[in-house]
């Protein structure tokens, strides 16, 4: 997952083993102010899909870019 990632973020529900992410990724709890605006998102995706399902902070996970040119290097000199 993630493979090439180079901006953005990935809120993920569920796990993923370390084997699954490309290298470039790096992964991370989130802050209050994310899990906030996540929240957001979930609930309007809930209203949207007449969902009746509470979503919990510690099913998901934030997945990063660790670099903002992971393939710099392959293609300039």
């Amino acid at each position: 997952m993630g493979t090439g990632m180079h901006g953005g973020l990935i809120y993920l529900r569920g796990d993923v083993q370390s084997h699954q992410l490309g290298r470039e990724v790096g992964s991370a709890e989130m802050t209050d102010e994310e899990w906030a605006i996540l929240q957001d998102i979930l609930q309007e995706y809930a209203t949207d899909f007449t969902l009746k399902e509470s979503f919990q902070r510690n099913e998901f996970r934030k997945f990063y870019p660790q670099s903002a040119r992971p393939y710099g290097r392959l293609y300039a000199y």
